[in-house]
């Protein structure tokens, strides 16, 4: 069988199942939700019947897709569809297209709607025989490895072993080729746990004694070794007393691209060092991140010298061992099996969640955040907070978000990259929303070009900003909307536009996105990148 949604586009499609429009503007979703199929479903529940069940649920399935003005209205629509389709096997396929409905449409809830679509799977796959089985169990093993990484992700690594462990119990079932992949993953939770439970421990020493600089060198090194996560090392590292580390270190940080001819050749050589004493989890993070920093040198390194005839050679070497040990090259900063459109966001359309790959322990550059369950939010209007997102575009993007003022006061600033510059878009600033600095005029002064009085975000009230930045050669322009009404469109040179002031709106990673709220309460629920053209690099 295939899991297919052709029959929701079906139904989408009779106009018998279309919302009306008093439901569209009803603010009481639950009376629309009865006015379209209170008598329906109470007929349908009087039945000993499953089957009119999961029809009923099919119509309120193709109805919820035509309900994206009352949103209220589509999230009863999609869970009353899944309560009645989850009843029977027949309806397994509707119930799960209700809550990848509700994961798409509500980010908040995705984290629960794929917890159920995880259990209607593990269902349908004790159930299902012969090809069906093999089928039903591979999509259940996509999902269980997705949620596992999720969990990886913010630290749960309990959860995520147990995840892969689940999705290695399926693979053995069907005999599927990713049972190997999936002992790797385990064998990777189970390292990871060890060390960061090692940094935790360390990192309590050396708040009993700072100055401990071989306490600093061996967190550094776990950093860089056992995680391969070099700006994870950032706030120990100039506490290290080994000199390599302090010089190496920051330039592991650097995005490959920024790399000079000799950085390139000297990380190269440091991390073959550090290939030979890793251990079994470790190297093939090192032998990798050697091999891409001599193909670096190799491109930027043109002379046909005794250098690149060694760095030739060291590739070779460091390719050979990596097919030994059976590691496909894979985009620096990912993992092993990665492909390099998992690892930096593919150009042509493809949306980058940037909430799921925040990190509070190493985004959040000042200030309290709360990041959970697919949101972002700053819950006290005192001071100021801002979060780096770990991405690097580069090309055309568009920016989306969802957001809520629930407090009076204050502003929120985005950092945006353009091109070879960066500047800062400010929402409710001094009521206006602008860009600054252009052309060196503060967000402060009446006189910047780009300032609008009428953009202002009213509080409690959820509002859909989408920011457009293009570029051509050394000139840009920056279109901003809210809820679907142009504010700002700004065109001119890149040099034009600077972050301005004040330093706290200042990111580490050049030409990187940011998110900070300054004396305002504010809940983001969607942030959402898009690459028009080029790709976005991965951050750590």
């Amino acid at each position: 069988m295939r899991f297919s949604w052709i029959f929701i586009n079906t139904f989408a499609l009779m106009s018998a199942f279309a919302v009306p429009s008093f439901a569209a503007d009803a603010d009481d979703a639950q009376a629309g939700f009865d006015a379209l199929y209170g008598q329906k479903l109470r007929e349908a529940s009087a039945t000993a019947s499953r089957e009119d069940d999961v029809a009923l649920a099919k119509q309120m399935l193709a109805t919820a897709e035509t309900a994206g003005g009352a949103p209220k209205l589509k999230a009863l629509l999609c869970d009353k569809a899944y309560e009645l389709a989850a009843r029977d096997p027949a309806g397994y396929d509707v119930a799960a297209g209700a809550m990848t409905m509700i994961a798409q449409a509500f980010p908040e809830k995705a984290g629960d709607a794929r917890l159920k679509i995880i259990d209607l799977r593990q269902k349908q796959f004790a159930r299902a025989r012969g090809d069906e089985k093999n089928e039903v169990g591979a999509t259940l093993i996509g999902l269980l490895v997705t949620h596992g990484d999720t969990a990886l992700a913010q630290k749960k690594v309990d959860d995520a072993a147990d995840d892969y462990r689940r999705a290695l119990t399926v693979a053995r079932l069907i005999r599927s080729p990713q049972t190997a992949a999936l002992d790797a993953k385990i064998a990777r939770v189970a390292h990871l746990k060890r060390v960061w439970a090692r940094i935790d421990s360390l990192e309590g020493q050396l708040k009993g004694n700072a100055e401990d600089g071989k306490v600093a060198d061996e967190i550094v090194k776990l950093y860089v070794v056992d995680l391969d996560d070099p700006m994870g090392a950032k706030l120990v590292l100039p506490g290290a007393s080994d000199a390599s580390l302090r010089t190496q270190v920051p330039l592991a940080m650097k995005p490959l691209g920024e790399l000079a001819e000799g950085e390139s050749l000297s990380l190269a050589q440091w991390y073959q060092e550090h290939a030979k004493s890793a251990g079994p989890p470790a190297k093939p993070g090192m032998l990798n991140r050697a091999r891409a920093y001599l193909q670096r040198f190799l491109e930027q390194h043109e002379a046909e010298d005794v250098q690149r005839i060694t760095a030739n050679v060291r590739l070779q070497e460091t390719s050979a061992m990596m097919a030994k040990l059976g590691i496909e090259p894979y985009p620096i900063g990912g993992q092993p099996g990665d492909s390099s459109d998992s690892a930096t966001a593919a150009a042509s359309g493809k949306v980058m969640d940037l909430i799921k790959l925040l990190d509070p322990t190493k985004h959040v550059l000042h200030g309290q955040w709360q990041i959970k369950d697919g949101t972002i939010a700053k819950t006290t209007r005192e001071g100021g907070a801002m979060v780096r997102l770990p991405v690097l575009p580069k090309g055309d993007y568009e920016l989306a978000l969802q957001l809520t003022l629930t407090g009076a006061g204050g502003h929120v600033c985005i950092v945006l990259p353009v091109g070879e510059a960066s500047v800062n878009f400010f929402a409710e600033f001094q009521g206006a929303t602008l860009l600054a600095a252009v052309d060196g005029i503060e967000a402060y002064r009446k006189d910047n070009p780009t300032r609008s009085e009428t953009g202002g975000l009213v509080q409690s009230q959820k509002h859909q900003i989408v920011i457009k930045v293009t570029t051509k050669k050394d000139m840009a322009q920056i279109i901003v909307e809210r809820d679907g009404k142009e504010l700002i469109k700004w065109e001119g040179e890149q040099k034009s536009l600077t972050t301005g002031r004040p330093k706290e709106y200042h990111l580490p990673e050049p030409r990187s996105l940011g998110f900070c709220a300054h004396h305002s309460v504010v809940q983001v629920d969607a942030l959402q990148l898009k690459m028009v053209t080029g790709k976005a690099e991965m951050l750590k």
